[in-house]
């Protein structure tokens, strides 16, 4: 079977919460199968007078069946290089919009959304003030040592069966950040919303 690659205009959904012209802005990069709408909503709590900017993954998917709670995903195995290609030129034209080049940025990511904001980081290289990431993958293609950031810090449950214990020692001990546990699996709850909240 021969493959054609077809390119298109597509929409992409950017939430946001606060004032636009703020100078401090959160950028949140949600996970596999959540929605850029409820992963914001759950750290309204802890980012001040900060603005939050939250980008939606443009592949949608009903989770259990039809007409039952729709996901988005930043990506799949399927045409990988193609997809992340596609996310990557999304969150140019997200920066753009927003002129995140001139503003002091802050990035929580989640899950799927910390290989996302990971490769975009090195694609685009933004600055970053403070990097909190929680419960992802380092990406192989991607040099962490490259990517320019002021702070950052990983985040990890106890409990998390997505992720295995040894390969979060192997990133401890080959990167230079602080990797930090909390109780619970591979979730957004209370006490790592503190812990988060008294970097920020």
């Amino acid at each position: 079977m021969e493959h054609h690659q077809i390119s298109f205009l597509k929409s992409g959904h950017v939430f946001t919460h606060g004032d636009l012209n703020s100078n401090s802005i959160v950028l949140l990069f949600h996970g596999y199968a959540q929605l850029a709408t409820e992963f914001a909503e759950s750290f309204l709590s802890i980012t001040g007078h900060s603005t939050i900017i939250a980008p939606e993954a443009s592949s949608y998917f009903y989770k259990k069946g039809l007409r039952n709670d729709v996901g988005a995903s930043w990506m799949t195995s399927r045409h990988r290089n193609f997809e992340i290609d596609d996310y990557l030129c999304y969150l140019d034209n997200v920066s753009t919009q927003f002129d995140l080049s001139n503003k002091v940025v802050s990035v929580i990511a989640f899950s799927q959304g910390v290989s996302t904001c990971l490769r975009w980081l090195q694609h685009s290289g933004q600055i970053i003030d403070q990097l909190f990431l929680i419960a992802g993958v380092f990406p192989d293609d991607v040099t962490f040592d490259t990517l320019k950031f002021n702070k950052a810090k990983y985040f990890y449950g106890n409990d998390d069966r997505l992720i295995r214990k040894e390969t979060i020692v192997e990133w401890d001990n080959k990167l230079a950040i602080p990797f930090l546990e909390y109780e619970g699996g591979h979730e957004i709850n209370e006490q790592l919303l503190t812990l988060i909240k008294n970097d920020l």
